[in-house]
């Protein structure tokens, strides 16, 4: 990005002698100067430290505007997919405003997710924006995008028989660029297309396993030498795990094990788990591990970047169709009525904890639902705490294991 310091300006020599200081910005081989309206003999004027000697009520007042320089500077990065010298004059009133069209503007965003580690949110953001361009032109200016235009971008998906769902998250992420737009200044609020347009979503029946079917599952005889083992054993570990999201899962490393215990943090809520290690969890580990650094070795080498990365993004969701794919057939060996996915492990585990007189209280402190700020030292000081859940969650797995 540019460099900005304060700067004689010796081209412009006064009749005095002095010469103006200036806030010179260079980006990219170029610069631009942004005037402080000081003038300066060089004698006054320390150019390592940049600062005006035996003047600290100056010294305060030009930091503040080299602040200002730097603030304004880094906001137009999240403004323009690629900032040019041109960019910068603009912002400092030296040419014509250059704004950005809705689609640059997209893509400057989903960079900017993709930098402060939230991979997960840049790959909607970027699905979205694919999505809707079949549709509707994002290559104008925002104020160009009106209430009709997002009637007939919605008219237009379900036509081409898009999930309503699916034109719920594309429109969500559209409302989301359209506030940031106006958070920015690059388009005033009275515009606001989202006013009168009303999202619209499908309902969706919560598909999950009974208490029976569960059983069936755990039950199924497949051999190590089948196609489908591996899937069908990290389908369990979902369960297991009390229903750990698979994303959690793919990213737990080995020393995440502490004792006898897996401590990990949900990528989406933050919340910390403490998880005492089953017999039955042991079990599957050996079989998953592959002696990596994660302990179902299935992204070992890039996992580190599924949050700051949209291609190793790509190939987890492969990973995670290939597991949906064969959780769906293994649910079609066993004449299941519900088409089985690792969601439908995961939400299983609430449904036949509360089939089996489990409370809802204790079933969402489970899931970690209940409000928590405990630091790991402090889940250590709740060991009473973690022993009850630990013998709740034995519960529900005798359940289904029949022990």
């Amino acid at each position: 990005m540019a460099t900005i310091k304060l700067v004689l300006d010796k081209r412009r020599k006064k009749k005095s002698g002095a010469y103006p200081l200036v806030i010179r910005i260079r980006h990219k081989g170029k610069y631009v100067d942004v005037p402080t309206n000081e003038e300066l003999f060089e004698d006054q004027f320390d150019t390592k430290r940049e600062i005006v000697l035996g003047n600290i009520k100056l010294n305060k007042i030009l930091k503040q505007k080299v602040d200002n320089c730097i603030d304004q500077v880094t906001k137009l990065k999240y403004l323009q997919d690629e900032v040019s010298i041109d960019h910068i004059k603009t912002l400092f009133g030296r040419q014509k405003k250059v704004e950005p069209t809705i689609a640059e503007f997209w893509k400057t965003e989903v960079n900017r997710l993709v930098e402060i580690g939230n991979a997960g949110n840049a790959g909607v953001y970027l699905s979205s924006l694919m999505g809707l361009k079949r549709v509707m032109n994002l290559d104008i200016m925002f104020k160009e995008l009106k209430h009709t235009s997002l009637l007939d971008a919605d008219t237009a998906l379900l036509k081409k028989g898009v999930k309503l769902n699916t034109i719920s998250v594309y429109m969500r992420t559209l409302k989301a660029i359209c506030n940031k737009a106006i958070l920015v200044d690059i388009v005033d609020q009275s515009w606001y297309p989202f006013y009168r347009y009303k999202i619209k979503k499908g309902k969706s029946a919560p598909k999950t396993l009974n208490l029976e079917q569960m059983r069936c599952y755990f039950e199924l005889n497949l051999s190590e030498e089948h196609p489908l083992y591996r899937s069908f054993c990290i389908g369990k570990l979902i369960f297991l795990l009390r229903g750990i999201n698979f994303k959690d899962l793919v990213k737990l490393s080995n020393n995440q094990v502490i004792g006898n215990r897996i401590v990990y943090e949900r990528s989406k809520t933050k919340t910390l788990y403490s998880i005492g290690v089953e017999e039955e969890m042991n079990i599957l580990l050996k079989k998953l591990s592959k002696g990596g650094a994660t302990l179902i070795g299935l992204m070992d080498k890039e996992v580190h970047l599924i949050d700051h990365d949209i291609e190793v993004l790509k190939h987890y969701k492969q990973h995670l169709h290939v597991e949906n794919n064969h959780l769906k057939k293994i649910g079609e060996l066993l004449n299941l009525d519900v088409k089985l996915s690792t969601y439908v492990m995961r939400y299983s585990y609430a449904n036949i904890a509360r089939s089996i007189g489990i409370s809802v209280e204790e079933i969402s402190y489970l899931l970690g639902h209940q409000p928590s700020t405990y630091a790991v030292t402090q889940i250590y000081l709740k060991q009473f705490d973690l022993n009850r859940l630990d013998i709740i969650h034995r519960k529900i797995i005798n359940a289904i294991t029949g022990r």
